[in-house]
């Protein structure tokens, strides 16, 4: 594997794995607490919504290394009660 390769991929996963994802960061005083949100980076186009073994599934395009369309991956949230939402690593 090429080594700009092995350096793209190297912070793939460190974008999937970051200490900034602590169970707190709902928890700040003006974040919106009913719609889903992303705890960094841009997210957009909210789709793909599915039902599959008693959870519903939520896609969504999603930039975790900036605030800008770019650097696209696939988002994903789930619920079993359509307002309860958590998280998901980059699908």
């Amino acid at each position: 594997m090429p080594e700009s390769a092995r350096a793209a991929f190297d912070r793939i996963k460190v974008g999937t794995s970051s200490d900034a994802e602590k169970a707190d960061d709902y928890q700040q005083p003006y974040r919106d607490q009913f719609h889903i949100t992303t705890r960094r980076g841009w997210n957009n186009d909210p789709n793909g919504m599915v039902y599959h073994d008693g959870k519903y599934h939520l896609h969504y395009q999603h930039n975790p290394f900036g605030i800008g369309w770019g650097n696209m991956h696939w988002g994903h949230f789930e619920s079993t009660d359509l307002l309860h939402w958590t998280e998901q690593p980059i699908a």
